[in-house]
């Protein structure tokens, strides 16, 4: 069933709220989805993530499962427009290729 992960209401990652680009506690911040994303799918979840500027008109997953490349992908995730991957939404499936990739997300957060 679809459940909705908030960690931090308790322990924020920042003391101000905010957390201006590039600083300590948004890098901080950024890499906690990839951490988040391995913890969830490690316990068996398909995890949608998507920021809180993202604002839903359908339910996406129909469109997944409706097409078969969509459907048979272990990560799904929006383009930047030839500048990467945007992290402001993803989905992912419990599979060891998205492990993998969480993890390369995250080793090369941690190298920058």
């Amino acid at each position: 069933s679809p459940a909705c992960v908030f960690p931090y209401a308790h322990r924020p990652l920042t003391t101000q709220g905010v957390a201006s680009y590039r600083t300590v506690e948004f890098n901080r911040m950024v890499m906690q989805r990839p951490m988040w994303m391995r913890h969830l799918l490690s316990r068996g979840y398909s995890v949608l993530q998507c920021d809180l500027d993202v604002v839903w008109l359908r339910d996406p997953f129909p469109l997944f499962a409706a097409h078969p490349h969509l459907a048979a992908a272990d990560v799904l995730v929006q383009s930047e427009g030839g500048h990467g991957y945007n992290a402001g939404f993803y989905f992912a499936r419990p599979t060891r290729a998205a492990d993998a990739f969480m993890e390369f997300w995250l080793e090369d957060l941690v190298s920058r």
